[in-house]
């Protein structure tokens, strides 16, 4: 084999079993056309952290979310999300409602004598359940 042959398999690395197993792991971004090349450039510095400044992730959909176009359709797609994610959360957060309002028989009867419900959920839920207390207090603050 010529030294030739050995450059040209190493400047077509689909030649190699090695470049199967990279093409497998890297995404594919073919419905970007053209951006192909430069998304991949930037994807992670896009994905990286700084702790001196925003994420560039933060600041992508800052950019997206101030643009005249980019912005309603965000939003319109973000509420969706938004929505599903903290319902999801105030989901779990009720099971340590639950928890924090249970009790036997003869405590509940003497709770109820005495329960006051200002008293009692606001101490609850602010421990048991802090994204439902913020919607909450939001609602009353706004509502009031």
């Amino acid at each position: 084999m010529s030294s030739h042959l050995m450059d040209h398999s190493q400047e077509h690395p689909s030649h190699t079993e090695n470049h199967s197993s990279q093409k497998k792991r890297q995404p594919k971004v073919e419905h970007f056309g053209p951006l192909q090349e430069k998304i991949q450039a930037y994807r992670t510095a896009i994905y990286s952290i700084d702790y001196n400044s925003p994420p560039k992730l933060y600041q992508l959909f800052d950019l997206i979310l101030n643009d005249p176009r980019g912005g309603p359709l965000f939003r319109r797609w973000i509420e969706d999300q938004a929505v599903d994610m903290v319902s999801n959360k105030v989901y779990n957060e009720m099971d340590d409602v639950k928890d924090a309002l249970r009790g036997t028989i003869s405590l509940i009867t003497e709770f109820l004598m005495t329960w006051d419900i200002n008293l009692t959920m606001d101490h609850i839920v602010d421990e048991s359940a802090p994204t439902l207390h913020r919607l909450l207090e939001s609602a009353i603050v706004r509502g009031g």
